[in-house]
């Protein structure tokens, strides 16, 4: 709703300060919660091989790391999954190079994970500028994000 209004749609903070014997004391009343990762005050920056080094303008805002229903989030679990099988490099989009990057860096730093090489491609683009592969352009896109034995051959 906040963002259809015009409005950030940052977290503000608001339980950045409780104690941790508060915290405890307001889930053991049942209160239900969610798990938030506290981001560094200053913009961090990110090594990439294609763009070298990058960093945000603004620092990166508490994010959730664990839901509410107590799933783990999908930054939180890619970074974890990736950890645990030995990923070594990661090939993204360039649109992730602020989405997805900068989270998945201040975690795997705070779990002391050793970082992964990180690549993001510049998306590809049709000549009238339409990414390609997003699912209103791509007339397999179904098939695509099939497992590979249902996928259709081509």
């Amino acid at each position: 709703m906040s963002a259809e209004l015009g409005q950030s749609t940052a977290y503000p903070g608001t339980c950045r300060s409780i104690s941790p014997d508060a915290s405890d004391d307001r889930a053991n009343k049942g209160e239900r919660f969610a798990v938030r990762f506290k981001s560094s005050e200053k913009p961090i920056m990110i090594h990439d091989i294609v763009y070298n080094r990058f960093q945000k303008k603004d620092a990166e805002e508490d994010f959730i790391i664990m839901k509410r229903d107590n799933f783990p989030t999908y930054h939180f679990a890619n970074v974890v999954d990736d950890h645990l099988m030995k990923i070594t490099h990661v090939i993204r989009g360039a649109v992730s190079l602020l989405a997805h990057s900068a989270p998945a860096d201040s975690l795997a730093h705070c779990l002391t994970f050793i970082g992964m090489a990180c690549f993001h491609a510049k998306a590809r683009r049709t000549v009238q500028c339409i990414r390609l592969a997003a699912p209103s352009v791509c007339p397999r896109w179904s098939s695509c994000r099939q497992e590979p034995a249902e996928a259709e051959q081509t």
